[in-house]
């Protein structure tokens, strides 16, 4: 059984330095939360990860992952690795 692209892309993130992104709702709860190598450039694939929530509360309903891309606007004011 082969591997797909979700697997794929997990294991090749797992073994390399990371760079992150999370936005976050305006009760300041993360919702959405990207993790890509750190070389990844502009539309290279990440790993996202979504999240909700249970209500107003802080205690988290559901969680999906994905395939998703880098966006380097996200970098703007990091310092370059």
């Amino acid at each position: 059984m082969g591997l797909n692209n979700d697997s794929r892309q997990l294991k090749s993130n797992k073994e390399e330095l990371q760079k992150t992104h999370t936005e976050y709702d305006v009760d300041g709860r993360a919702t959405h939360y990207y993790e890509a190598i750190s070389s990844a450039s502009n539309g290279d694939a990440c790993m996202a990860t979504t999240f909700t929530y249970d209500g107003v509360s802080n205690r988290i309903a559901t969680t999906k992952e994905w395939v998703a891309t880098w966006d380097t606007s996200w970098e703007v004011g990091l310092p370059t690795p």
